[in-house]
């Protein structure tokens, strides 16, 4: 085989490695980094270097964390996520940035009601005629996709059993809590 075809090869293998587990390894290294610098400046380590890797890992933990978001479309930490939208430097690189934006509805704001007496709210019941004159709403098109009711049903039972799990996990093993409020900050 020519070294152009093996090289091309590797290349692909390479992209293909990075865009699958790219974002998980780097934020892995990155709380190693953070971790040996700790584990070393407890030690008696040299403070400058200890602290220099300390930084390089919050750095590849969080260019993990922005790879993940622009695969994913959604930020893995809520502290990454406070990092990339509050510091203004970082909030260009933010890829949900457009989506928050767009969502804002362009409705103009609803007239308030101006509330009356009894006399007036009934005059306007019955001028808006009997409810067998009413016509129906219209549903919308969103209705008609939304999952059968058993579906539903089973997904929110199955939601409440792993609640109730990790509830009685958290209760009952020692250090369960600790790890679980880590997790829940750091994810």
């Amino acid at each position: 085989m020519s070294p152009l075809l093996i090289t091309a090869a590797f290349v692909a293998f390479t992209i293909v490695v990075v865009w699958k587990c790219g974002y998980g390894l780097a934020r892995i290294a990155g709380i190693v980094l953070v971790l040996k610098g700790l584990v070393w400046l407890v030690a008696g380590a040299a403070v400058g270097a200890q602290l220099g890797a300390m930084a390089a890992g919050a750095a590849v933990w969080l260019a993990g964390h922005l790879f993940g978001a622009y695969r994913h479309r959604t930020w893995g930490s809520r502290l990454a996520k406070l990092i990339f939208t509050r510091i203004p430097g970082l909030r260009v690189l933010d890829p949900q940035r457009r989506k928050r934006q767009s969502r804002r509805p362009t409705r103009p704001e609803p007239a308030r009601r101006v509330r009356g007496d009894d006399w007036t709210q009934w005059e306007s019941e019955l001028d808006e005629g009997s409810p067998h004159e009413r016509k129906a709403p219209k549903t919308s098109p969103r209705q008609h996709r939304r999952s059968s009711r058993i579906a539903r049903i089973g997904s929110r039972a199955a939601r409440s059993a792993a609640r109730t799990a990790v509830r009685l996990t958290i209760r009952h093993v020692p250090a369960a809590r600790a790890a679980h409020r880590a997790y829940r900050f750091l994810r």
